[in-house]
């Protein structure tokens, strides 16, 4: 992994744990342990983000972090598993745009962007079209033109 890719992480993690820090703050906050719902399976990106957060906020807020894999249904089974959670900040959900927003536009995915409050932006995402290594295609211009794919 690059070095800034390493130092980028380590920025963001730390913006969503200083987010978090006035309830790290309050005497009662936590008394439990956290669960961490990662609406993926184990080894998808939001996870891995998920349990190096989890480490971190462990560490900080002085209580253990469970990451709570719930994949399925493009991230929607694990955002229901937080909606209904009680209120109480005990569970927690490293969403993406997928789930809290496309999904709820596009499925009949049972909540809405509003059914969640937002703690902290902890990491950026990136899409990428890509083509077989072994064509001629070398660019967006040159695919474009509809050169390379032949």
């Amino acid at each position: 992994m690059h070095r800034t890719t390493l130092q980028r992480r380590r920025l963001l993690i730390g913006l969503a744990i200083a987010a978090l820090a006035p309830a790290a703050l309050s005497q009662t906050y936590p008394d439990k342990p956290i669960t961490l719902v990662a609406p993926y399976p184990p080894g998808a990106a939001v996870d891995r983000m998920g349990r190096a957060l989890a480490l971190e906020l462990a560490k900080r807020l002085g209580k253990s972090v469970i990451v709570e894999n719930i994949g399925g249904a493009s991230g929607t089974i694990g955002a229901m598993r937080v909606k209904r959670s009680p209120p109480d900040g005990y569970t927690l959900l490293l969403g993406s745009v997928n789930e809290l927003l496309v999904a709820p536009a596009v499925f009949k995915s049972g909540y809405s962007f509003k059914d969640f409050t937002p703690i902290a932006k902890s990491a950026l995402n990136s899409t990428l079209l890509v083509a077989n290594g072994r064509n001629d295609c070398r660019n967006r211009r040159h695919f474009a033109d509809g050169q390379g794919l032949r």
